[in-house]
């Protein structure tokens, strides 16, 4: 299986939306039309194991073509469908990658565990030395992760600064058995 990139649906269906909210009749209609088969896109990826997974592949199939069909029909005279139907065109094997690789058609996963530490960088202006950028990108990572596994932070830390002083291997965020969280607490909030 060839492996690529999955690009994120969640942009490009605010892109999508934008369109269908345009005061431009066209361009409405064409953002509408589009709009209407990504949400049946993924109201068959919500029906993932529910239904046979032959079943769930022709429709997933299907509905990529109806996307590339929708997208390439009608293309008002603008530039922001314009550029929506190129990009849908052009880089279709990254936007349904999905479909094989079992990755999530979103990454809102990945965007609500770098949330604060996108805030953060906004607010104090990120740092003024390459020593300060490591820690930072270590301390974040460290909150992203525990936050994920249900892990508490002090703890971690605790057990690394004891492996330190002692000159014993450090705990892994890595480690297997750890209890998977479905929480959606943010790093900030279960510190």
């Amino acid at each position: 299986m060839a492996f690529g990139n999955q690009y994120c649906w969640s942009h490009i269906i605010r892109e999508i939306k934008y369109l269908a909210d345009s005061s431009i009749k066209g361009v409405c209609c064409y953002g509408n039309r589009l709009l209407k088969q990504v949400r049946l896109m993924f109201k068959t990826i919500h029906c993932r194991g529910k239904i046979r997974d032959v079943t769930w592949y022709r429709r997933m199939y299907s509905h990529r073509d109806m996307i590339l069909k929708v997208a390439w029909q009608r293309i008002p005279d603008n530039t922001d469908a314009i550029n929506i139907a190129e990009r849908l065109w052009n880089e279709s094997n990254g936007y349904f990658h999905f479909i094989v690789s079992g990755v999530p058609p979103t990454n809102n996963l990945c965007e609500q565990s770098i949330r604060r530490v996108v805030i953060d960088r906004k607010i104090t202006q990120g740092t003024r030395s390459d020593w300060g950028d490591r820690w930072q990108e270590r301390i974040w990572s460290v909150l992203s992760t525990c936050a994920q596994s249900g892990r508490n932070v002090l703890s971690f830390l605790r057990e690394s600064v004891a492996a330190l002083f002692a000159k014993r291997t450090f705990p892994s965020l890595l480690e297997k058995g750890q209890k998977k969280s479905k929480s959606t607490k943010s790093p900030d909030e279960i510190a």
